[in-house]
C-alpha cells in the first residue's frame, strides 16, 4: 500500500534528478533529456563497451541496468548525473541495491575488484560528480518529512470531500466483503488507517498503513501493519499488542 513516505520518497528522488541533470547541464552542457530513456542507456553501453560497470559480463539494451554509483535516496543523497551512472547486468544491480560503491565491493568481492572500484572513482572525478552532497542532506531531509506530512493530511481532507457510496456499491461492498479471505472491518474500526498506534512491548510508535492476515493455514489471525519513522518497512503486530495513540485526522 501506498503511503506518506513512499509519496516523500518519490518526491525526492524527483529532487535529486532535478539537481543532477541541472548541474551537468551547467557544467558540462549535457541537455537533461540525454539522461533519460534510451539515449543515456545507449550512451553508457558504448562507454563500457556492452559490459556491466562492475562485473564485467556482457549485456545489451534488452538485459541491462542503469544505476546510480551512489544510490538516489535521502540517506545517500545521490545526484542523476553522467559521472554518478553506469550500465549494469540485472544481478549486479540487484545486489548492489541501496548500496554504495564500497559497500557493494565490500560484500560481493567477486563482483567488483579494487581496479574497478578505482576506475570509476576516477570516472565520477572526471565528469564532475564526485561532489560532497553533505550539504544537501538537511535540505532532502526537510524535504522529506514537508512532504510526508503534505501527504497525509491531503489524503484525509480527500476522504471528507469524496461522496458517499450509493446504495448500489453498498451492495456491491456487502458482495466482495462475503467472498473476502476475512473482514478487516473490526480490526479497522480498532485501528483506522492513518491513525497512531505504538507497539505495547517495545514501545515502537507509527502510522498505521495496512492490515494483514498471518498464520498457519486454518489458524491466521488479523494484523496491522503500521510505518515507523526511519524504519524501510512497516512494522506487523496483532491488535492485541497495540494501543491507540491518536485517531485518524478526518
Amino acid at each position: 500500500m501506498a503511503n506518506k513516505q513512499s509519496a516523500a520518497n518519490q518526491v525526492v528522488r524527483a529532487l535529486l534528478t532535478l539537481i543532477g541533470e541541472r548541474r551537468d547541464f551547467d557544467v558540462l552542457g549535457i541537455l537533461p533529456s540525454h539522461l533519460q530513456g534510451k539515449k543515456i542507456r545507449q550512451r553508457l553501453l558504448e562507454e563500457f563497451d556492452n559490459k556491466c560497470a562492475y562485473c564485467g559480463t556482457a549485456i545489451s539494451t534488452t538485459n541491462s541496468d542503469i544505476d546510480h554509483i551512489t544510490p538516489m535516496n535521502k540517506a545517500a543523497v545521490g545526484l542523476h548525473m553522467l559521472g554518478n551512472l553506469v550500465p549494469t547486468c540485472k544481478p549486479c544491480n540487484a545486489f548492489k541495491h541501496s548500496s554504495n560503491l564500497m559497500e557493494f565491493a565490500d560484500k560481493h568481492p567477486e563482483r567488483l575488484s579494487p581496479n574497478t572500484v578505482a576506475k570509476l572513482t576516477a570516472r565520477a572525478v572526471e565528469y564532475g560528480a564526485n561532489l560532497n552532497t553533505e550539504p544537501l542532506r538537511r535540505l532532502v531531509a526537510e524535504l522529506y518529512l514537508s512532504i510526508g506530512e503534505l501527504v497525509e493530511a491531503k489524503q484525509h481532507e480527500a476522504a471528507r470531500i469524496l461522496p458517499n457510496p450509493t446504495v448500489k456499491v453498498r451492495d456491491m461492498a456487502r458482495k466482495v466483503q462475503s467472498k473476502a479471505e476475512y473482514d478487516f472491518s473490526i480490526v479497522a474500526r480498532q485501528f483506522p488507517l492513518g491513525s497512531l498506534v505504538r507497539a505495547i512491548k517495545d514501545g515502537l510508535v507509527g502510522v498505521v498503513v495496512d492490515y494483514s492476515l498471518e498464520g498457519a493455514q486454518g489458524k491466521k489471525m488479523p494484523y496491522v501493519r503500521f510505518h515507523v519513522a526511519d524504519r524501510p518497512r512497516p512494522i506487523t503486530r496483532s491488535p492485541n499488542q497495540l494501543e491507540l495513540i491518536a485517531n485518524a485526522r478526518g
